[in-house]
């Protein structure tokens, strides 16, 4: 007869063994939506399915934000109860015309120790109560960030992005945008359209 701990490991593996399947098809799924969305709003896409998914899509001419990159990574999740691994989206843009500028902010997680770079050097706030409490920001050239965090539209695209790691812009003759956050369709279409509504203000 076989002993009880061989029927646990064998359990183990079955639960490990369906974890990653979940996750393989959730980032399947993910990256179906957004390659969906895109498609009609870019010039070229392309698009890589294997373990580490990505799209590659340059958008059409109306649009300020030119290029965009989506890709996977895994990374620390900070909650209450603990720290765990889960994947995460990272969304890389790039915009033609800009300014000399830098924005960062990220969900204000009390249990995130990550901390925002020091070239992001003074804290600001929107003047809106209830998204300066749920995000840190911070900005090199805060008088420039508040033109862009006093824009609703632009608070709500953010407000709405799962997990929020970060939201970074750089800017100079061009603006470059970095994004991580939730595994998650609407996190990635807000991040995108965030990006976008950035890359219109900046540039005025």
């Amino acid at each position: 007869m076989l002993p009880d701990s061989f029927f646990w490991a064998i359990h183990l593996i079955l639960v490990v063994v369906l974890a990653i399947w979940l996750e393989k098809r959730r980032r399947k799924e993910t990256f179906d939506k957004i390659s969906s969305w895109l498609k009609d709003k870019s010039e070229r896409i392309q698009r890589e399915n294997h373990d580490d998914p990505k799209i590659i899509a340059d958008l059409n001419s109306d649009w300020q934000l030119r290029h965009i990159e989506i890709t996977t990574f895994t990374g620390e999740y900070a909650h209450h109860t603990g720290t765990y691994e889960r994947t995460f989206l990272r969304i890389s843009g790039t915009s033609n015309g800009g300014r000399f500028f830098n924005l960062a902010l990220k969900d204000n997680n009390p249990f995130d120790e990550n901390t925002i770079g020091s070239e992001f050097s003074e804290d600001v706030k929107s003047g809106d109560p209830m998204f300066d409490f749920w995000h840190i920001i911070k900005s090199g050239t805060p008088e420039v960030a508040l033109k862009l965090l006093k824009d609703k539209e632009f608070r709500d695209y953010i407000r709405n992005i799962v997990d929020l790691k970060i939201f970074e812009v750089k800017g100079n003759k061009n603006l470059e945008f970095t994004v991580e956050c939730g595994l998650d369709f609407k996190s990635a279409k807000n991040a995108i359209l965030a990006m976008e509504k950035a890359a219109k203000i900046l540039k005025s």
